[in-house]
């Protein structure tokens, strides 16, 4: 009888060893896909932020592009720091009929907005603008577009 207790004991001892390490296993696997988690949320932060810059960089450049007289003057006169290919690429883009429409179209869908978003004397937009060219972090950013209300109590 107290072989059978002790084969039992064995057995239990046995048991719990690979309950415990299998529960560690657990643990890791746990731990590794929520870096993996981690990762995919900083690679579509990081993705989203290279998107909003290149959207910004090329209204900056349609912006120089809408200040020459003709399209002919403008194609042959690139920013420095955009390469000629590139250039003439745009140009073509914004010289198109179809990104013309969709131009007017969106325009007109702004122009019948009621109220603007604002963060306190200047608009959401505004503020994105003049933020472009700064390393603000984010956090900051938010504070300062988030107003602050004393409660009167």
């Amino acid at each position: 009888m107290t072989e059978d207790l002790q084969h039992d004991d064995k057995e239990v001892q046995n048991l719990k060893a690979r309950l415990q390490a299998h529960n560690s296993m657990d643990l890791i696997h746990l731990h590794q896909s929520e870096d993996v988690v981690d990762q995919l949320r900083d690679q579509e932060c990081v993705k989203h932020q290279m998107h909003e810059a290149f959207k910004s960089y090329k209204c900056k450049l349609h912006r120089i592009y809408k200040k020459f007289r003709t399209s002919k003057i403008a194609r042959t006169n690139p920013p420095d720091e955009v390469d000629i290919k590139t250039w003439l690429k745009l140009c073509t883009q914004w010289e198109d009929d179809d990104y013309k429409a969709l131009s007017k179209k969106n325009a007109t869908n702004r122009s019948k907005l009621v109220i603007n978003h604002t963060a306190r004397s200047k608009s959401l937009h505004r503020l994105c603008e003049e933020k472009r060219d700064e390393d603000s972090a984010v956090i900051e950013f938010y504070k300062e577009l988030t107003p602050t209300r004393t409660v009167v109590g």
